[in-house]
């Protein structure tokens, strides 16, 4: 199922993901060949990459993996397992902070010309 899936189109959406006990679990943020990465949390965000394999569907709004909430943890990044893999996700997240800033910017930007 997973190969017929857009991946471009989910990230830049951040779509939403859930587990197979209907439990939200963050959004969509990056993927590579075999993971998909998913944030949880916005102050103190978890990072999960979680295998391809993992994906059970998509019905337009989010999408399902065929695991259990309590089983993502196992997938967890932690700050000493990061390797090169893991400043993928540091680059994917900087690139993220410097959107937001940006559009910040850009709304003072506006508000400052009224």
């Amino acid at each position: 199922m997973s190969t017929s899936i857009d991946w471009s189109e989910l990230i830049k959406d951040k779509k939403g993901v859930v587990t197979k006990d209907n439990q939200a679990c963050g959004n969509l943020i990056g993927e590579d060949k075999e993971n998909i990465i998913i944030e949880e949390g916005a102050i103190n965000p978890h990072i999960y990459r979680v295998p391809k394999s993992t994906v059970g569907g998509y019905n337009g709004a989010e999408l399902t993996l065929n695991i259990q909430y309590n089983e993502l943890e196992t997938y967890e990044e932690k700050e000493e397992d990061k390797d090169e893999e893991g400043s993928i996700t540091e680059s994917i997240k900087n690139k993220v902070t410097s959107l937001k800033e940006k559009t910040i910017d850009k709304v003072t930007d506006t508000n400052d010309r009224d």
